[in-house]
C-alpha cells in the first residue's frame, strides 16, 4: 500500500456522522442566499428588539425629577462617615474612615418613586457638576429613564456593608443566591433606561472589594486564600432553594452575621419583602456585588454611559430581554471584570459600545450547572455590531457558564485591537456544565491585536473529565474577518480543546485574512491532544505565518474539501456489529448499541471517503469514553481508505457518564500539515470525528 502524494493540498471538512439515536436535524445554516449569515433571523431580532425597547423613555418632553430639587433637599443626608480601606504594608489593608459632605441614596430613591407613579414614563436627572454624588444602591423601577447628564457622576461608596447595599436576589457565577446588592439593580421591572453621557464609578480600589478575590491585598484575612464562595456548589448541587442561600455581611461567628429580616421576591409584575424563610443557610459574603443587574425586567435602554472601576461584572442582565446597550465607555480592570455578560436573556442588541475590561469583553452566559439546568433559559437572539474592543481576556465570549444554551449570536463591524486581548472570539464550557451553544454568525469584523489565538474554543474549562454532561457546541459561521495594519501576534489561529465523543462541530471560516499566527505555517493550528473538530470548513482563508520575531513571513490560502469516516463496524469475536444510524444528539444518553458479549476488547473497521489526495498522511486513532489517550492506530489502506484499528479495550465497569450506564467509542481520522508555499495553498488538520454510544451486557 502506497501514499497518494499530491502538494496542492487543501484543507478538509469535517462532516458530521454522529450516531446515538433518534434523529436531529440542524437548522438551516442562513436565511436568503448567504449561508453564513441568516439575514432573516437578524432582521427579526433587531425589528423585535428596537420594537419592545422604551424609547418613549428617551423624549425630551417626559416629566422629570432632580436629585438636587428642593423637595428632596432634606433627604441629603451630611457629614456621613464612610469606612474604607487603605494599604498597610505589602499585602495587609487597614480600616479608615473619612466624612462624606453629601450622601445621595435617599434621595434618588425618592426621585425614582416620585418617577415611577409617572404611568407614561418620567426621568430622573442626575445634573452635571464638579463633585461626584455619592450613593449606595440604586433600585430602579418601571417606567423610569434615570438620566445621568454629560460631566455628572455617580460614586459608589466604598462601605462594604449591607447599609449600603441591601441583601436582594442576584447570582454568582450562573448560581442564584441572596447577596450585597449591585450598585444599580432593577428586579421584575418593566421599561426602564440609564442614559445621559455621564459616569458610574465603583470607586473600587486595590483595597476596596477588590481583596474579596483571592490574592489581593488583604485577602487571606477575609478568608480567601482557600477559595469561596462558602458552600454555595453544595447548595446547587442539593437544590437548597434560592431564598435559603443567603451571604450577607458579616465575619465567621453566627453571631457576627447580619442577617436581613425581610428579602425581595418577584411577586406578579413586580417585587415585595417577604421574611427570611426558616433554616437558612447563612454565610459571611465574600461574594463582590455586581456593578449593574437588570434581573427578571424587560424592555431596557442603557446608552451613552461611562462605566468605572467595577467591584465584578459591570453589565448584567440576567432573564431579561428586550434590551439595547448603545454607547457605552466600559473601562474598569480589576477582578471578573467582564463588560456586558447577557445571562439567560433573550432579543439583545449591543451597538457602539468600547470594551476596555481586567476580563472578556463580552461573556454570553446561561447558568451554571444544576442551577443553570433547572432555570433550563438560554441567551439567545442577540446582535453586537460597531463596537471595540480593546482590553480582555476574550473579545465576544461565550460561556463558561452556559448549561441552559446559547444561540443565535450575531457579531459584525467590530473591531478587536489591544495587544492585551487574548482571543477574539472564545467558547468555554465544561462537563459539570451541560448545554448545548450553537448558530454563531460573525462577519466583516477587524482584527488588530490578540495574544493567544484567534479562535479558542474548548469544553473541558474545568479540567475535570469526569462530570455528568457532554458538552455541546456546534454551528460557527465566521466570514470577511481581515487583519488591519500590523501582525495580530496570536501564539495559534485555532486552539481547540475538546472530548473524542463531544467534538466541536461544523465550523465555517470564508473569505478572511489574518496576519501573524504561529510560530510558522506550518503549525497554525494547535497540536494538542485535545483537537476534536468535525465539520471544519475552510473557503478562501488566508492566514500569514507566523507571529512576530519568530521568522520570515508566509502566506498561505487554506480551503476544503470533504473527508467523511463511514461504515464503521464493531468486530466481537467473528461477529461484525455495524456502528451506523442516523444523526443524532448525543447529550440524551439513548442507547443505540447493545452489544452482548463478555469481552471488553475489540477491532474496528470502516472507511475514509475523501479525494485521493487527501489520504495523504491520514492518521486514524480510536479513543474510549472521554479519554484523549489514543487506544488504537488504525492500519490504513490508502487505495480505498479502508481501516483497521485492533485492540481497543473499553474498561469493564458498571457505570458510565450515560443513563442508563454506556460506553463511547470515538474514531478520529485527521491529516497532517502538508504546506505548498509554491501555489499558496495548504491543508492542515483534515479531520473527522465519528462517535458511538454502545452498552455491554456484561
Amino acid at each position: 500500500m502506497k501514499l497518494r502524494k499530491n502538494l496542492s493540498t487543501v484543507l478538509a471538512v469535517l462532516l458530521s456522522v454522529a450516531i446515538i439515536g433518534g434523529v436531529y436535524v440542524y437548522a438551516a445554516a442562513g436565511g436568503g442566499s448567504d449561508p453564513y449569515w441568516n439575514q432573516d433571523l437578524y432582521d427579526h431580532i433587531e425589528t423585535t428588539v428596537m420594537g419592545k425597547v422604551p424609547l418613549f423613555l428617551l423624549e425630551p418632553g417626559l416629566p422629570q425629577f432632580s436629585i438636587t430639587d428642593a423637595k428632596y433637599a432634606d433627604l441629603v443626608e451630611h457629614d456621613v462617615v464612610e469606612y474604607y480601606y487603605v494599604p498597610n504594608g505589602s499585602s495587609a489593608r487597614t480600616k479608615t474612615s473619612r466624612v462624606v459632605d453629601e450622601v445621595y441614596t435617599k434621595a434618588i430613591r425618592a426621585a425614582i418613586e416620585d418617577a415611577a407613579a409617572v404611568s407614561t414614563g418620567a426621568k430622573v436627572i442626575v445634573p452635571a457638576r464638579a463633585e461626584p454624588y455619592y450613593t449606595g444602591a440604586i433600585w430602579l423601577e418601571s417606567n423610569v429613564n434615570l438620566y445621568i447628564e454629560t460631566g455628572a457622576e455617580i460614586a459608589f461608596l466604598r462601605g462594604e456593608s449591607s447599609d449600603n447595599y441591601p441583601i436582594v436576589l442576584t447570582c454568582d457565577g450562573g448560581r442564584d443566591i441572596y447577596n450585597l446588592s449591585p450598585f444599580i439593580y432593577a428586579l421584575n421591572a418593566k421599561n426602564i433606561a440609564i442614559t445621559g453621557g455621564g459616569t458610574i464609578n465603583g470607586q473600587v480600589d486595590d483595597c476596596n472589594w477588590a481583596c474579596w478575590s483571592n490574592g489581593r491585598r488583604g485577602s487571606n484575612a477575609l478568608g480567601r486564600s482557600g477559595g469561596g464562595p462558602y458552600n454555595l456548589d453544595t447548595y446547587v448541587a442539593q437544590n437548597i432553594p434560592i431564598a435559603r442561600r443567603l451571604y450577607v455581611e458579616g465575619g465567621y461567628a453566627a453571631d457576627d452575621l447580619i442577617v436581613p429580616e425581610t428579602i425581595p421576591i418577584i411577586w406578579g409584575d413586580s417585587y415585595k419583602f417577604v421574611p427570611v424563610p426558616d433554616d437558612p443557610k447563612v454565610e459571611p459574603s465574600r461574594i463582590r456585588p455586581l456593578m449593574v443587574q437588570f434581573n427578571s425586567c424587560e424592555n431596557i435602554i442603557m446608552e451613552d454611559i461611562n462605566v468605572r472601576n467595577s467591584p465584578n461584572w459591570e453589565i448584567h442582565p440576567l432573564k431579561s430581554k428586550y434590551m439595547l446597550f448603545r454607547g457605552l465607555d466600559i473601562n474598569s480592570h480589576w477582578n471578573n471584570n467582564d463588560g456586558i455578560d447577557p445571562e439567560s436573556s433573550s432579543y439583545i442588541i449591543i451597538d457602539n459600545v468600547t470594551f476596555d475590561t481586567g476580563d472578556d469583553c463580552i461573556a454570553i452566559k446561561s447558568g451554571m450547572n444544576d442551577d443553570g439546568l433547572r432555570r433550563n433559559m438560554p441567551t439567545e437572539n442577540m446582535i453586537i455590531k460597531n463596537s471595540l474592543f480593546r482590553d480582555g481576556h476574550g473579545g465576544v465570549t461565550m460561556g463558561s457558564e452556559c448549561s441552559g444554551g446559547i444561540r443565535n449570536i450575531f457579531s459584525h463591524d467590530n473591531t478587536f485591537d489591544s495587544p492585551n486581548l487574548d482571543q477574539v472570539l472564545r467558547l468555554k464550557t465544561a462537563t459539570a456544565r451541560g448545554g448545548v451553544v450553537e448558530n454563531l454568525y460573525y462577519k466583516d469584523c477587524t482584527v488588530r491585536k490578540a495574544s493567544a489565538a484567534f479562535m479558542h474554543i474548548y469544553t473541558n474549562y474545568d479540567g475535570n473529565p469526569n462530570n455528568r454532561y457532554l458538552p455541546i457546541m456546534r454551528n460557527l459561521y465566521v466570514s470577511n474577518f481581515v487583519t488591519d495594519g500590523d501582525l495580530i501576534n496570536a501564539t495559534n489561529f485555532m486552539l481547540v480543546r475538546a472530548y473524542p465523543c463531544a467534538p466541536i462541530e461544523n465550523i465555517n471560516i470564508k473569505d478572511s485574512v489574518i496576519k501573524g499566527v504561529g510560530n510558522g505555517i506550518a503549525n497554525v493550528f494547535s497540536t494538542n491532544a485535545e483537537y476534536f473538530i468535525k465539520g471544519m470548513n475552510f473557503d478562501n482563508v488566508q492566514i500569514t505565518a507566523p507571529r512576530s520575531g519568530t521568522g520570515a513571513l508566509t502566506p498561505m490560502t487554506f480551503n476544503s474539501t470533504p473527508i467523511v469516516i463511514k461504515d464503521v463496524v464493531l468486530v466481537d469475536g467473528e461477529k461484525e456489529i455495524p456502528l451506523s444510524g442516523n444523526l443524532a444528539d448525543h447529550a440524551d444518553g439513548i442507547i443505540t448499541n447493545h452489544i452482548n458479549t463478555s469481552n471488553n476488547t475489540f477491532t474496528i473497521k470502516g472507511k475514509i471517503e475523501t479525494t485521493p489526495a487527501l489520504l495523504l498522511d491520514l492518521n486514524v486513532s480510536a479513543y474510549v469514553d472521554r479519554s484523549t489517550t489514543v487506544r488504537g492506530t488504525a492500519v490504513l489502506d490508502t487505495d480505498d481508505g479502508t481501516f483497521t484499528i485492533t485492540g481497543v479495550q473499553v474498561a469493564n465497569r458498571t457505570t458510565e457518564y450515560a443513563n442508563p450506564p454506556a460506553h463511547y467509542i470515538s474514531i478520529r481520522a485527521q491529516g497532517k500539515t502538508v504546506p505548498s508555499v509554491a501555489n499558496g495553498a495548504g491543508t492542515s488538520y483534515n479531520m473527522d470525528v465519528a462517535y458511538f454510544q454502545i452498552k455491554l451486557n456484561n
